[in-house]
């Protein structure tokens, strides 16, 4: 793994770095984008990679830009009738997502009182989910008061008709992957679901600005051991948030956006993202903080790549 990157690599500094060292491959439409300092190659169409570099560099060359369509975004979100949009399911505060692609579906949920633990397990158990996402900040004193946790530490735990059993902890500064072994006591049926926990997940901007670099860097590493791991055909992608819809909703356009890019969608909107989600759910990101996170790890993702520094 290379080290966290020290700051972000301007957009328009790496055209001029880098535009002298786009040769195309042969009889396609696809270039290599070359640096002195590639570990891995990676084939991206150089049409693809302008047209996302030129949308950041809009971004770059008008600071206010991303705040005046962060204006609009609100604007719109007041006038929504949020009684239209009926935000229960299986008993859960959760919402049902479809995207861009037919074949992903994301679930974002909040934060469970524990009465609904047991919904959670048979949910998880009747989707057949066999990994999700928690995105919290386990250092703040709402956090850390909060002492009940829907698993086990150690050993067991039985939610109404499920057994759930801690096999492992993996632990890293920023995130925790566990897994765990889920058996249900009516039919002795068993299967393993792993848990992504991202512990570090930003509260307020200030707190952001001072750690940006390391959050990104590991964000993307947790996305990229996320994506990587097993899951079953068809499963949906649960991800939980301990506030509103934020921190998950963020995670949702996120990764919707860098799937398209690695799919050869040719040029990105996160505005028009973002829209597409909240139309769906309607309260999906209502802080410019996660707004902003978006920009950020999307940009810094692409830079990665064109420069070989994916890991």
């Amino acid at each position: 793994m290379s080290r966290p990157i020290s700051g972000f690599i301007h957009v328009k500094d790496y055209y001029l770095k880098n535009i002298h060292h786009i040769t195309p491959c042969s009889s396609t439409d696809y270039y290599k984008i070359q640096s002195t300092n590639i570990q891995t190659q990676r084939n991206i169409s150089i049409s693809s990679a302008h047209m996302v570099l030129d949308y950041f560099l809009k971004y770059q060359n008008d600071p206010l830009k991303i705040h005046e369509e962060w204006k609009m975004l609100q604007s719109d979100y007041e006038y929504r009738d949020l009684s239209k949009f009926p935000f229960q399911e299986y008993c859960l505060k959760m919402c049902y997502l479809c995207d861009y692609n037919p074949g992903l579906q994301f679930y974002v949920l909040q934060k469970m009182p524990t009465s609904d633990f047991d919904y959670f397990w048979s949910y998880i158990w009747s989707q057949n989910i066999s990994k999700f996402i928690l995105l919290k900040n386990s250092a703040t004193k709402e956090s850390s008061s909060n002492t009940s946790n829907y698993w086990p530490d150690e050993g067991s735990i039985l939610y109404k008709d499920f057994e759930i059993s801690t096999l492992s902890i993996h632990m890293s500064p920023w995130y925790v992957t566990r897994n765990f072994f889920l058996k249900n006591i009516l039919t002795d049926e068993t299967k393993t679901v792993t848990q992504f926990n991202f512990i570090k997940w930003p509260t307020n901007r200030d707190d952001y600005l001072k750690k940006k670099n390391s959050f990104i860097y590991y964000l993307l590493q947790f996305r990229r051991e996320f994506q990587a791991s097993f899951s079953e055909k068809s499963s949906p992608l649960l991800i939980q948030s301990e506030d509103d819809a934020n921190a998950n909703g963020c995670f949702t356009v996120l990764d919707s956006i860098l799937n398209r890019l690695m799919n050869g969608v040719r040029e990105i909107d996160i505005q028009a993202n973002l829209e597409f989600f909240r139309d769906q759910c309607p309260n999906m990101i209502s802080d410019f903080l996660n707004y902003e996170i978006i920009f950020d790890a999307v940009s810094t993702d692409i830079l990665q790549i064109c420069n070989g520094d994916e890991t």
